[in-house]
């Protein structure tokens, strides 16, 4: 997902069970602050919040050893975007990313590196192979809706990069119509402006007015406002 293309969820302190729900929380509002509309990005602007967050919160051996990994391929990733580009920073990186997903895939850095690793992709324009890494990280993070959200996200804008508009709004659907608050105002407004190039303006009307009546701090309120005025 950009940011350059890619609400909180309530903090939980350090001594609950499930610490993942902690790590979650911070990843998300990492994203929510420095996110810019219309991208999918995110995932490489994040990574250093999921770095950082995940070796603090996993002493596990195998869990530290994947975000180090992590680590090294988006440093490396952004080194080569700033010199090369996208698709030339992609294929430097390609290795360090299935060489992660290969050894830990059922890990947690192993998994939140297929998520940064679907936003380079379709960085580089390679909206397939995105399209596949989102859809496996659906279901790593069946269970954790905040962070399956951010997956659902970056379909959707792979999708409408494709010009399959009616498969990306049924996306920001799935994230308008579940459980986590976590970039809901973001999916409706991408259902506003998808419904309105299709052609369905009281779909998207009434999409923009879910961002005016729910979310009156949302980035997109002056725009919607504009939008729904006439």
């Amino acid at each position: 997902m950009k940011q350059s293309r890619i609400s909180r969820s309530r903090k939980r302190t350090l001594d609950q069970p499930d610490e993942f729900v902690t790590f979650s929380s911070k990843v998300i509002k990492f994203v929510v602050e420095h996110k810019v509309a219309f991208t999918c990005a995110a995932g490489i602007i994040i990574a250093a919040g999921i770095i950082i967050a995940g070796m603090c919160f996993f002493s596990n051996q195998a869990e530290s050893k994947a975000f180090a990994m992590l680590d090294n391929a988006v440093m490396k990733y952004r080194t080569g975007l700033q010199h090369k580009g996208a698709a030339e920073a992609l294929k430097d990186v390609n290795g360090d990313f299935q060489l992660i997903l290969d050894k830990y895939a059922r890990r947690r850095g192993g998994k939140l590196s297929r998520v940064v690793f679907a936003n380079i992709c379709f960085d580089a324009g390679e909206f397939d192979r995105s399209i596949s890494l989102y859809e496996k990280a659906l279901e790593d993070f069946e269970n954790r809706p905040e962070i399956r959200n951010l997956a659902l996200n970056g379909l959707g804008y792979a999708h409408e990069a494709k010009n399959e508009y009616e498969t990306a709004v049924g996306y920001f659907e799935m994230i308008a119509s579940g459980s986590s608050p976590v970039m809901k105002a973001d999916a409706f407004f991408n259902m506003g402006r998808l419904y309105e190039l299709t052609g369905d303006t009281d779909k998207s009307r009434a999409a923009y007015e879910k961002i005016i009546t729910g979310y009156p701090e949302s980035m997109y309120i002056e725009l919607v406002r504009e939008k729904t005025a006439s």
